[in-house]
């Protein structure tokens, strides 16, 4: 049950997500919430494992799209110096 479950999430997510254009955590991170919960798993900070699971996505998602964007030169470092707390 728990596998059919997880197939028809993650068949509504790509379904939104193509149709809407938004990023996976909108609706992923939700979607596995209430899943979870409805099978029975749970806890006080499941919400929190979620949240930190989505913005590690987007952490290593980020890093390798500026790796292959600086690879093929469509980075400014100059802007991105600027922009970037840190640099």
């Amino acid at each position: 049950m728990a596998h059919l479950a997880g197939l028809l999430e993650g068949l509504l997510e790509g379904l939104l997500e193509g149709l809407l254009g938004v990023g996976g955590g909108i609706v992923l991170g939700p979607a596995c919430f209430y899943a979870c919960q409805t099978l029975g798993y749970g806890g006080d900070g499941l919400m929190q494992v979620f949240l930190a699971t989505s913005l590690a996505s987007i952490i290593v998602t980020g890093g390798r799209s500026l790796a292959t964007h600086r690879a093929r030169g469509a980075v400014n470092d100059v802007i991105l110096r600027d922009w970037a707390p840190g640099w």
